[in-house]
């Protein structure tokens, strides 16, 4: 599916929980944000990297309405994708924050989709004083820092390598990791065959989240 008519799909949805938005996030991310080897960052945002953003004016707050639980929108999907994406380009927190910060919906699609340049102004990166240090800090969740010279990220692309048919079943197989490859039985899975895809991708996604977590686990030890 092309990049712009994904968003199209997905602009007038909602998400009732954090993790809900973290999921759909982690399974579209690869289409909107290239890879970046200068430094480590979190692929695939957790729900504590999102809160961290919400509090640092990364993403924006939750909707709410009195006695409805909060919501998360289209809006703060886009951002998200707008970090991971600006991330890809070497660009810290404190730059992106600054960039994104009350940009409309529109000029957010143009930058993931790569129909919009950001001004040179923009890009050129300042070292940050004493007061901005807490966002370039180790201990906050998904900051810059340098990678080891025997690490490699990898990201691997949300996409259905190949489906397998015999005259009784149908798989679906997706690579989740380098290495790493989710297959599933068609017929354990209800629905159309959409449906069954998107069931699929939700799962990989979180199985991504899982290996990025245990990544960081283990890297910091």
């Amino acid at each position: 599916m092309d990049r712009k008519e994904l968003l199209r799909s997905l602009e007038n949805k909602e998400y009732a929980t954090l993790d809900n938005l973290v999921t759909e996030a982690a399974r579209i991310i690869p289409h909107f944000a290239g890879e970046q080897r200068k430094y480590r960052v979190t692929v695939y945002p957790d729900e504590r990297t999102v809160r961290y953003y919400i509090n640092q004016g990364l993403v924006d707050r939750p909707s709410a309405s009195q006695g409805n639980p909060a919501r998360f929108t289209y809006r703060h999907l886009l951002q998200i994708l707008a970090v991971k994406h600006l991330q890809a380009q070497y660009l810290p927190l404190i730059k992106i924050r600054e960039i994104l910060s009350g940009l409309p919906e529109k000029k957010m699609e143009e930058i993931i989709t790569g129909t919009e340049e950001l001004p040179q102004a923009q890009l050129n990166i300042s070292s940050p004083g004493r007061r901005q240090q807490s966002l370039l800090s180790r201990d906050a969740p998904d900051i810059n820092y340098p990678i080891e010279r025997d690490m490699k990220s990898h990201r691997p692309p949300i996409e259905f390598l190949r489906e397998s048919y015999n005259a009784y079943e149908e798989w679906f197989r997706v690579s989740v990791a380098e290495g790493i490859e989710l297959s599933v039985r068609s017929g354990a899975i209800r629905g159309s065959r959409e449906e069954k895809k998107e069931v699929i991708e939700k799962l990989a996604a979180k199985i991504r989240i899982y290996l990025e977590n245990e990544k960081d686990r283990l890297n910091s030890r």
